[in-house]
């Protein structure tokens, strides 16, 4: 969890509410990328960004897979 939250953090430079405030329904499942959007901001407006298949990112693809399934259940 920590792992999938750095990734997160780092790559849509979220800040520690955003993160928090991230919903499963938040991040789309695009096959080779992650669509995950930040509806409430601290400036007030929303955005969007992507975690690719490359590198690092798909360990975080795979860990966000297994949490969203967990959170299903919980």
């Amino acid at each position: 969890m920590i792992k999938v939250a750095l990734i997160m953090g780092i790559s849509g430079a979220c800040r520690y509410c955003e993160l928090t405030n991230l919903k499963s329904t938040d991040v789309k499942d695009a096959g080779s990328y992650l669509l995950v959007s930040i509806p409430d901001t601290k400036t007030g407006i929303s955005r969007k960004f992507t975690i690719m298949e490359e590198g690092f990112c798909v360990n975080a693809i795979k860990y966000a897979e297994n949490i969203f399934l967990f959170a299903q259940f919980a």
